[in-house]
């Protein structure tokens, strides 16, 4: 059986990296130099180090000698000593070419005490390879430190003030007694400047206590001794590249003690087009392509760009130094530049964090910066000459770093951010410490072109990625099963800081509708997960695969609902003691829970913990009994789950007697319970206000006929709260389709964004039940009835100074309609084509899309050829975007194919491609069908192509999920058993799962017959 090198063992850790690279764009290759110092803390045989498509030229490894001051060490054979030792210590690393020996406090430790509990890991882990002398701060106290020896300073090294980084922070508290760094940067306070840099990979002098007295935090002076360390060569056995397994397994002949280790390794690379690792991306420089590289290590593409222990509880620091390959080129990382020798530019050294969170970036960049009212230095890097681009996401950075300083009660802790619209980008955008990268559609908004869409859009990816620098870098995650901590959580908090950066968007309303009402949808199937996996997040794909709605919209969910529980003062107690407690480490769910429990004194882990643990969520039932009596029922909504009980946090309103509005906080802890409101029977109520908490609610027939009667009372939250509710409830056959027709026959002239989006959807759902059958007229003349008034009260013109909503509202009405094949709409998008085409009037920019779209639907050769001019002509990203969504949506299968035919090629990126064949397979029964068998005859060029993560997904989702029928389930699930995709294992389970369940309620609405369209509510 081969072994399991899935995750690296704890007792082998990575200190610091040295890592130079340098790419050359004629063959696309690069090379590589790594030089990692990593501590040993048991006895090993064989190291084993991450390294992924990486062909090592040569590879030695050092071992670390020490010997107390005085003794002298030319008699004696330096791994004799180390091996007799009954001490080990932390090592440390400079540049190579320091020549002179420097001082370091390190305290001696028993061997017998080097091994790491789990529990330690977190901890050891915040070491800094990088010691110097000087003041040593504790975490709460400080203690001055005397000069250690006149030695240490006759170097006279004179340290440039105005390029240096952050001064870490020092702080004992590992169990092996190392002086560590925190890695909470500039913000943290320390006593003194430390004048002498350790840093060096050939040996040093250093100071150990030779006290066996544990002092606490005091440094007794008297008890350190100064020792020599120096790296000795050390002979390996032997080394292989195991590329399966995506690692370099080292032998060495002999047992190995604990000790300090140097693995030198140089080695080559591939920039290829995969988004993942170091690879190359393309620039249009006054109309010349020119290549570039940039990084996207999460969360295992570190091992594609340098050999490493590619895991997220590893926080080391790192010196980083890339090769310039042409002057006019920016080179960045994640701190600022220290030195620029001719080509080579070094940057400074980072604070202790993941691989995955490093980056490097090489292009043709246009810049612009703001300082923050904290000081920090934000720049912005655009395509060259589009600078105007960026000003948007710039401000929106300024504001969010600010917000979270405030916040979290912890300002951002590196020297700069930068933040840059890569080219050639696999996901939105992407949370590296100090060098934060995004698709150019996620950072550029256009001043007088960009939508309103956009302009959200922008506005919660940059907010997202800036949290991610508290929550995920300061702290990071033990293990990948803990994903949502991160993420989940980056998540809300972008919508919370956007929503008071930005009122005027109603960004909760829209985080009900992309946010919580999707994770709802995925988790109700029995092939969803929970949002912890203990045990099942392994290897690569496996990660990949749960960056999904559950990690995200789940974990954001939830956390959503714990605030409003709780309420912010307590809540932002707990955030501000647990990122105290953990930067600078990783932590757990179980940490996040202790400290904001400690901090309100409610029990948060006894009411949290089954929700990230559990699969699943409760439906609430709500019925009125006698004499003022609610009455609550939950149980399980997800088919094929047991648990049928959570602990539910409710907000309630009501009336009593046709009054004024009344609210109640209200605890469901058990299975069923009661309540005494006085609620009668002309009464209304609505469970779960605002729609704050993770579940969905089923009233009564009496109850919901009322709440519809009573539309107009309810908040735009809870009147999607209730559609969604009823949907949701007919999607897993607990009602009749009827039920769903009759209640959104009561939104008909609704026209606030969040309720038409969730109107659009629900009816895009049942456009999938009724295509193609007897009921498709009334299906139609429903659709009509409930979304023209809704269009018509908008009107198709967009008004100045308008809430942004109403141009979102207006822009859904016209595609679905157009869709549809409402006559009138579809007739004056023509018209609107005409006059654009003609040089009249160009189509506004909210609704062009909509418009484009209806045209391209209905539109066939010529307005293929016209779409397509404007893509080749089309400069931004976003506008690249809307195209292809006009030329993916013909129902014309000859116009179809020429577009799958021209998405497969170089015209378009690789990054846009999927949502083109999506679109195709969007478009009807023969659209699906199409891009099925598009699939299927290029599957081998398209599983090269996009081989692991989001867009493998998206590509295999967008052409399998739209089916509505047993058979297309059946084949979809036969051709994945025939031809293994790693990384989509869950996906294809869920595809299936969704399309067998959408075929099942199909034939109930078609046995249903004509009487669901007649139901009253």
């Amino acid at each position: 059986m081969a072994a399991d090198y899935s995750r690296l063992p704890a007792h082998t850790v990575p200190c610091h990296y040295k890592v130079r690279l340098e790419p050359e764009f004629n063959t696309f290759g690069f090379k590589g130099q790594v030089d990692i110092i990593i501590e040993v803390t048991e006895p090993i045989t064989t190291l084993v180090i991450n390294a992924s498509k990486l062909a090592v030229n040569d590879l030695k490894v050092k071992k670390s000698c020490v010997k107390m001051q005085g003794e002298d060490l030319s008699d004696e054979n330096p791994s004799d000593q180390q091996a007799g030792s009954s001490k080990i210590r932390s090592a440390i690393v400079k540049d190579s070419e320091a020549k002179d020996a420097e001082v370091v406090k390190v305290k001696d430790v028993d061997a017998t005490s080097a091994k790491k509990s789990d529990e330690d890991l977190s901890e050891q882990n915040a070491g800094s390879s990088k010691r110097k002398s000087g003041k040593v701060k504790d975490s709460e106290d400080t203690d001055d430190v005397k000069d250690v020896d006149a030695t240490s300073k006759k170097r006279g090294v004179k340290k440039d003030e105005s390029v240096a980084p952050p001064r870490p922070k020092r702080r004992r508290g590992r169990s092996d007694g190392v002086l560590q760094v925190d890695g909470s940067g500039q913000d943290t306070d320390t006593d003194a400047e430390i004048e002498d840099k350790v840093e060096q990979l050939d040996g040093s002098i250093r100071l150990t206590d030779s006290s066996e007295e544990d002092m606490g935090d005091k440094i007794d002076l008297d008890s350190w001794t100064f020792v020599d360390t120096k790296y000795e060569s050390l002979e390996v056995k032997s080394y292989q590249v195991l590329d399966k397994q995506e690692v370099i397994l080292i032998t060495f002949p002999e047992q190995i003690s604990p000790c300090s280790l140097l693995l030198s390794i140089s080695y080559h690379g591939t920039m290829d087009d995969s988004m993942r690792g170091f690879y190359r991306t393309s620039h249009t420089v006054s109309g010349e392509k020119k290549w570039g590289a940039a990084c996207h290590f999460e969360a295992t593409g570190a091992r594609k760009c340098f050999p490493c222990f590619d895991q997220p509880e590893f926080r080391s620091t790192f010196d980083i130094s890339v090769v310039r390959p042409d002057p006019g080129m920016e080179v960045l990382s994640n701190m600022p530049v220290q030195t620029t020798a001719g080509n080579l530019v070094t940057f400074h050294s980072t604070p202790p964090l993941p691989s995955y969170l490093v980056c490097v970036v090489v292009g043709w960049y246009s810049s612009l910066a703001q300082r923050s009212l904290t000081g920090t230095p934000v720049c912005v890097f655009t395509p060259q000459g589009e600078t105007s681009q960026g000003e948007y996401a710039l401000s929106m950075a300024v504001q969010s770093l600010d917000y979270f300083k405030e916040f979290f009660g912890l300002g951002y802790t590196l020297p700069k951010m930068d933040m840059v619209a890569v080219p050639d980008f696999y996901i939105g955008a992407m949370e590296n410490w100090g060098l934060l990268t995004f698709r150019e559609t996620a950072l550029l908004f256009h001043p007088s072109e960009g939508t309103a869409r956009s302009k959200q859009y922008v506005s919660i990816l940059v907010a997202h990625e800036i949290a991610h620098q508290w929550f995920g870098n300061l702290v990071s995650i033990e293990w990948w099963d803990q994903l949502w901590l991160k993420e989940g959580f980056a998540t809300w908090i972008s919508f919370l800081a956007v929503d008071k950066m930005c009122p005027q968007f109603d960004i909760w309303s829209e985080f009900l509708v992309s946010e919580r009402n999707l994770a709802l949808d995925l988790d109700c199937l029995a092939t969803s997960h929970p949002i912890e996996i203990p045990d099942g997040v392994k290897d690569p794909a496996q990660i990949d695969e749960i960056f999904d709605e559950i990690s995200y919209s789940k974990g954001a969910s939830i956390i959503n609902m714990l605030y409003h529980w709780i309420g912010e003062t307590q809540f932002k107690a707990g955030l501000v003691l647990y990122l105290s407690r953990h930067k600078g480490s990783s932590a757990s769910t179980e940490k996040l829970w202790a400290s904001i429990g400690e901090s309100s004194s409610l029990p948060v882990a006894r009411v949290m913990e089954d929700w990230t643990r559990v699969q699943g969520f409760p439906l609430i039932f709500v019925e009125l009994g006698e004499d003022g009596i609610v009455k609550f029922r939950q149980e399980n909504f997800t088919k094929g789950v047991e648990r049928t009980m959570w602990m539910v946090p409710l907000k309630l309103e009501f009336s009593v007697d046709n009054g004024e509005k009344q609210e109640q906080d209200f605890l469901l802890e058990e299975t069923e319970s009661e309540l005494e409101l006085g609620v009668g029977e002309t009464d209304w109520m609505v469970v779960n206000l605002g729609q704050t908490s993770f579940c969905r609610v089923s009233y009564s027939k009496a109850l919901l006929s009322r709440l519809c009667a009573e539309l107009s009372v309810l908040g735009v939250r809870d009147r999607v709260g209730l559609l969604s509710d009823v949907m949701a409830r007919v999607e897993s056959g607990r009602d009749g389709v009827g039920l769903v027709l009759g209640v959104v026959q009561h939104y008909t002239g609704q026209v606030e964004w969040p309720v038409v989006q969730l109107m659009l959807e629900v009816l895009g759902k049942l456009e999938c039940l009724y295509e193609g059958t007897k009921q498709w007229s009334k299906f139609l003349e429903l659709c009509y009835k409930v979304l023209a008034p809704s269009l018509d009260i908008l009107g198709l013109e967009v008004k100045e100074g308008e809430e942004e909503g109403r141009g979102l509202a207006r822009a859904g009405l016209i595609r679905q309609l157009g869709r549809l094949g409402h006559n009138e709409t579809v007739g004056q998008c023509w018209v609107l084509w005409g006059d654009e085409n003609r040089g009249r009037a160009a189509v506004h920019k909210d609704i062009r899309g909509a418009v484009y779209c209806t045209v391209g639907r209905t539109g066939k050769e010529e307005a293929f050829k016209k779409f397509m001019e404007k893509y080749q002509a089309a400069v931004r990203g976003e506008e690249k975007r809307m195209l292809g969504q006009a030329l993916a949506s013909s129902i014309y299968p000859e116009v179809a194919q020429q577009v799958l035919d021209w998405a497969m090629s170089d015209q378009v990126k690789l990054q846009d491609r999927t949502f083109i064949f999506s679109g195709v397979a969007a478009t009807s029964a023969a659209g699906r069908e199409l891009a099925w068998q598009y699939f299927v005859k290029n599957s081998k060029v398209l599983l090269l192509q996009y081989t692991s993560g989001q867009l493998l997904k998206n590509l295999v989702r967008g052409v399998t999920s739209y089916g509505n029928s047993q058979e297309e389930a059946d084949r979809v699930e036969e051709w994945f058993e025939k031809n293994t995709v790693q990384g989509v294992e869950r996906t294809v389970s869920q595809v299936v799962e969704e399309v067998r369940d959408r075929a099942h309620l199909r034939e109930k609405a078609i046995s249903e017959g004509d009487s669901n369209f007649t139901a009253q509510i």
